[in-house]
This record gives structure tokens, sequence and C-alpha cells, in this order.
């Protein structure tokens, strides 16, 4: 199934979504590995006592931006006195150790280029808010000055605490408000955020965990957005996400690997999100149950290089953690959820439709088929691949608010009416584009 020239192999072309702004695959990458990363749980979390009860609970809480604050991460933060409370950056690159490692909260966001950068807007974008509040130009979450500056009992100041909260409730409001209803359709976001999930309900145990068909097989969609190649900026056009030569040098730069960012390379945002009217982005990849070739026979440096050439492949090695953590099927968990299953036929359909493909499986294997390749058949079924289908929109729209409102500290907590308030395009709303302005990137 996973192999190279096989039934998910699309080749070296891009089925582009016609809604799916190319940047929306790198930064479902980055709330992977902020869900998925919590070391120490950071700052005025240390005071929460479901945190701290369940060590290294998931959240939406950006520790892979801030890691466990000044005090006990001071590698990525700024000692010059005159930036006190701001994070280390270094121009159009992320600050980088002698060896050239970056110094960021998780290492994986320096995996690739494109969620290097956007890290990097993070790390700028609560600089921002930062120098905002020590200026009064901004408030804090409650609409009240920060500009104390005393220590608390953590050691950060009222103005770093004030900065990260505003950068992480607009970053919730963010995902719940733009991200979801892109990737999962309003009508379920909407359902789900007037009635409550009807699966994933951590907050009723203060147990927040995520579940293995989210993990393993519903959030992995975002590896069937991947394009071959990407914009980067005017002077570099159609850049591949890895190289075509595995022995070519990290510089002068030819691919997208992570790594040292030469300044002639900052990302163009508005190729990647709908930040200019004028320019449109170019899109992802549509949801379907077809990858890039790049994708199944992965590079070194990606994986080791002793790894046997069946193991190279992202869908192979997809595929095999599901029998790994024996996932119930798709038709399982698609009639759990109360939704009517895709049988044989209709996956055999959509695998002729939307690649012209032949599944060498039985009809009994494809009637209980692996919930990963199921899931992204039902998002080309359902919506042409613009999203994804009811069964997996339903677990990833479930997973993200559960975890939201599992955590004491999000704005859905706190202050349930809470608007965002830091400046955007729409006044009231807050957008990854909001982000980026706000951030000067």
């Amino acid at each position: 199934m996973g192999a190279a020239g096989g039934p998910l192999d699309l080749g070296s072309t891009t089925h582009d979504s016609k809604h799916i702004p190319a940047g929306f695959t790198f930064l479902a990458q980055f709330l992977d590995h902020d869900l998925d990363f919590d070391p120490t749980s950071s700052l005025e979390r240390q005071a929460d006592p479901n945190a701290i009860t369940n060590f290294r609970t998931p959240a939406l809480d950006l520790d892979n931006v801030y890691a466990t604050g000044p005090m006990a991460s001071p590698h990525i933060y700024d000692q010059n006195m005159a930036n006190a409370d701001q994070l280390l950056v270094n121009g159009t690159d992320l600050a980088r150790n002698a060896q050239g490692k970056a110094l960021i909260g998780d290492p994986r966001n320096d995996e690739n280029m494109i969620v290097s950068q956007l890290e990097l807007a993070f790390m700028k974008c609560h600089n921002a808010i930062v120098v905002g509040l020590y200026a009064g130009t901004f408030n804090d979450v409650f609409g009240q000055p920060a500009t104390m500056n005393e220590d608390t009992s953590g050691g950060e100041s009222t103005v770093f605490l004030a900065a990260q909260q505003l950068l992480r409730w607009h970053y919730q409001w963010m995902v719940i408000h733009e991200f979801l209803p892109l990737i999962c359709g309003k009508t379920v976001v909407d359902d789900i955020l007037a009635n409550g999930p009807q699966f994933f309900v951590p907050k009723q145990t203060h147990q927040p965990f995520i579940p293995v068909e989210f993990s393993v097989a519903a959030y992995r969609f975002g590896h069937a957005t991947i394009r071959a190649n990407y914009n980067i900026n005017p002077a570099h056009p159609s850049v591949p996400l890895f190289p075509t030569n595995p022995a070519a040098p990290s510089m002068p730069r030819t691919d997208l690997r992570g790594g040292l960012v030469d300044p002639t390379f900052a990302i163009q945002w508005s190729n990647f999100f709908e930040r200019d009217p004028a320019n449109p982005p170019q899109k992802a990849k549509r949801i379907e149950p077809l990858l890039n070739t790049l994708l199944l026979d992965l590079p070194n440096g990606v994986v080791p290089a002793n790894v046997v050439v069946p193991l190279r492949s992202l869908a192979t090695r997809n595929l095999l953690r599901s029998e790994t953590l024996m996932l119930p099927s798709g038709q399982d968990v698609a009639r759990a959820l109360g939704v009517k299953p895709l049988l044989a036929s209709g996956l055999r359909q959509v695998a002729t439709n939307c690649g012209n493909k032949t599944l060498p499986l039985t009809d009994e294997q494809l009637n209980s088929c692996y919930l990963w390749y199921y899931l992204l058949a039902e998002a080309f079924h359902d919506h042409k691949g613009e999203r994804l289908g009811a069964t997996g929109a339903r677990i990833v729209a479930e997973v993200f608010i559960g975890v939201i409102d599992a955590d004491g500290l999000t704005y859905r907590n706190m202050f349930p009416k809470w608007k965002p308030t830091l400046p955007a395009v729409t006044p009231g709303t807050f957008t990854i584009v909001d982000i980026l302005n706000l951030a000067g990137v």
C-alpha cells in the first residue's frame, strides 16, 4: 500500500486544494508540536494543580515557544536588560549556537525551514506584545495595564506573564475560529462549541490525553497536504521540501530542510497565507489518499541512513504504526461516531476518482480498512479533499476543543466572553495573518 509506485503514490505533481493555503500544512505541524510536547509545564501553569498532577498534559499553551520560561530555559531568552522579557531571535533566522542548533523551546520546530520561520514569527509576535505592554499601547487580557514589572513567585515579570497570556489566548482563538473551521468545517466546530464534545470529554476527569485515533490517524491528514515544492519568495520559486540529491550540502540551501536560514531565503508569507488580496497564496495539496512521491522514499536526515527502502515510505510507516497500536478500522470508528461508513466499493471508487488507482486489497480487507487511509478517502469522498470528512472532522475538532476546555487557564475557562484585543485586519477577530503582521515578518 505505501510503496513508491503504489496506490498512495501521487507522483511529483500536485493536486491543489481550492481553498486551503499552503501555510496551513506547516501551521498544523506547529500545533502538533505544541500538543505533544509539554516538558515541565511552564510559568503560571506551575500553579495549576491539574497540570501538576498530569505532568506532561497536552495543551495548546505554546510551550514549544516558551519552553519552561526565562528562569529555567534562559538560553532561549534575550539576556540584554534593554530587551527584558523578550525571546532571543536573530534577524531573519532563529538564534543558534556555535554548531548551528536552534535555541528554541522544541527542536522539532527546526525540522524544516517553513516551520522554523513560523516558530520565529511566534517568537517575534511575543516580543512585539512585550514592547506594546511596556509602552502602554496594549493592555493585558482583562484590559488592564501591565507595567509594574515586579517579580512574581516564579521569577518572571508581570509584563512577561501578561504578554504570554495575551499571545496564548489569541493563539487559542485562532485555532478555534480559523484553523478548525478550515480543516474540519464550520458546522461541526459550531456544534461542538454550542453543545460540547460528544466523545472526547477529558474535562470531566481533568485527565487530558491525546487519543491514538487522533495522533496516529486523523491528524496525519497533513501528510496528504504536502506539495512537491514551494514558492518561498521571488528569488526562490519552486523549492523542493527535501534535497533531490541526498549528498547535497545544507549550504548553500537548495531545499527546505531545517537549519540556518540565509536572509535571501526569508519567507514571503503572502505565498503561504491570505495576506495580500491582490496576490493569492499557493495552495496546499488537497486531502486525499495520495502522497507526493518524495514522502514515499524519505532521505537520510529525515530517517536514519540504515533504514531499509520499504520503511523509508512515510505512508508505510503510518500504516505500520496503526498496526502496532492496534487502531480500530476506519469503518468501526465511523460507526462509533454515528457516521455511515464507506465500504469496499466506495473506497475503490475514491481511489479511481482521485488518482486512477487500483487497491491491492480484498473487499474483506477494505471493509476493515486502516483508519489513516480511510479518513483520507473519506475527505475526498465527502468534500473532494477540501476538508476532512465527517469522521475525521469530528475527531480532530473534538480533540482540539476538548484539550482547550480541559485546561483551566484558557480563555474559554477563565473568560468565556473574551474577544481578541490585539491589532487585527478585522478587529475583534484574530488569525494567523494577524500574528505575522504583529511579528513584523
